[in-house]
């Protein structure tokens, strides 16, 4: 098909999730603009809540070569959030159809906040794995849906009740602004990239999105919020430069349920999730994408011994160094550094696109004869910077990434693509964590200082050599 279905899908219904549940009770005299300014501090006195999110995705177009069909995808997912402390845990299903053939995946995710950052644990196919985020990820910017007020007059009060979980609700309905629409989700818990995700490089433009919220009547409550995207992605489908292929979106609504407040005494991570993840902090897709990933149904390896982390050192894989056809790079490293390597960001990446101040982003690199390598650029200033000015903090490669690649790339000890495990533990002892999986075995090296600072090794079990690496240095 001329547009992908992004694996983010599932980060951009948690966040939704986390992030739009915070509509309040109001009055039926009230104006609309009284009802959304007041929605955000009514939901402010609430501890907690519970609720769930069901989202349907439908899109038509060539799947195969001269095969022409639908591809649907439904989510549904229960959820319970926590204000003080903050966070989030879901859990639910992923259903997708492709010409007839139904699959289905279980996941469940708990998202809290560390410090003054937000870690993300998820579980898909029995297989943990933690993505690190500077900013708000469990919900908690719920004052900024007063912004809804500011096109409050584009929405009505119903004149008749309407059921809600068996009970009478009052009903707000209207047309929002979807680029408004779009900025809010992202104030809320950076929602509106993943939806653009799930839709790809589409503009909105000007279209009105269709809201619904509707409220407890014995409580004042928020009971049901409603978002239909479908007709605004349509028109900017037809209307986006790639749509060459005739694809077309059938249908793109969320609908949340709210079921119960202060039900919820705390969320508490799971001390399976935090072992399995100890060694990895990432961003999205990056040790999917790099083939770092360990598999599904992993186990601790009884055959590869583990030890404590050491304190910093410039030694062993340490030193931060990988050799380009004998150039040497250091991470951190300028952009321009792999750039004089003939290296360009791959036609995913937006040179445009702002990195704010602490953050990073994950993308590509591609060389003349379009292998990639992993990234990530992250910005260690003080004020935003564009992807080509921030430096770059990541370096991973792998076999699928690097095929038909003429360059050579070394990692410290020697360690390159092709190397076998005895060569890795020469180069750098034993590792801090390591997984079995049936296809791969991953290593996990990171010292005591950070965990941001690190080396993932990814084995093929059926060659017995590394099939993936990526090195990081992020503080």
């Amino acid at each position: 098909m001329g547009k992908n279905l992004n694996p983010k899908t599932v980060s951009a219904a948690a966040l939704l999730c986390a992030g739009m549940l915070v509509f309040s009770g109001f009055s039926k005299e009230a104006t609309s603009a009284e009802l959304l300014n007041s929605a955000s501090e009514n939901m402010a006195g609430i501890g907690s809540f519970t609720g769930n999110m069901a989202m349907e995705l439908a899109m038509t177009g060539e799947i195969t070569e001269g095969q022409k069909g639908t591809v649907t995808m439904e989510l549904d997912i229960d959820m319970e959030v926590t204000q003080d402390p903050e966070a989030a845990h879901i859990n639910g299903n992923i259903g997708m159809s492709v010409l007839g053939t139904n699959m289905s995946v279980d996941m469940e995710n708990y998202t809290v906040a560390e410090g003054d950052d937000y870690v993300s644990y998820t579980l898909v196919n029995g297989l943990w794995s933690k993505e690190h985020t500077e900013g708000n990820s469990a919900g908690s910017e719920i004052t900024a849906f007063k912004d809804l007020a500011s096109d409050a007059d584009a929405f009505e009060i119903s004149q008749e009740p309407v059921q809600v979980n068996e009970r009478d609700c009052y009903e707000l309905r209207g047309k929002f602004g979807a680029e408004n629409l779009l900025g809010l989700l992202d104030s809320a818990g950076d929602a509106a990239d993943s939806i653009e995700d799930i839709m790809g490089d589409v503009e909105v433009g000007l279209s009105k999105v269709p809201v619904t919220v509707c409220i407890y009547a014995d409580t004042l409550m928020p009971a049901l919020l409603e978002i239909d995207f479908t007709e605004a992605m349509q028109w900017a489908i037809i209307a986006s430069e790639d749509n060459t292929e005739d694809v077309s979106l059938d249908k793109f609504r969320f609908a949340i349920t709210y079921d119960s407040f202060d039900d919820v005494d705390e969320i508490v991570v799971p001390e399976e999730a935090v072992k399995a993840t100890a060694s990895t902090e990432t961003t999205e897709m990056s040790t999917e994408a790099a083939g770092t990933q360990p598999a599904a149904g992993t186990e601790k390896l009884p055959t590869i011994e583990t030890e404590k982390a050491a304190p910093a050192s410039d030694t062993g894989w340490q030193t931060y160094e990988v050799l380009f056809n004998n150039t040497k790079i250091i991470l951190p490293c300028d952009f321009a550094e792999l750039k004089a390597l003939g290296y360009t960001l791959d036609e995913d990446t937006d040179p445009e696109y702002i990195v704010n101040k602490g953050e990073y982003e994950y993308g590509y690199l591609a060389d003349k004869n379009g292998a990639l390598i992993s990234v990530d650029f992250l910005n260690t200033t003080d004020g935003p910077l564009s992807i080509p000015e921030c430096k770059v903090a990541s370096i991973g490669s792998d076999d699928w990434f690097l095929e038909g690649s003429k360059m050579s790339i070394v990692y410290p000890g020697g360690i390159t693509l092709g190397s076998t495990k005895e060569e890795v533990l020469s180069a750098y002892g034993n590792p801090q964590d390591a997984y079995e999986g049936d296809s791969i075995t991953s290593m996990y090296y990171y010292n005591s200082d950070s965990y941001r600072n690190g080396m993932d090794i990814t084995i093929d079990n059926e060659t017995g050599k590394v099939s993936g690496i990526t090195i990081r240095k992020f503080e």
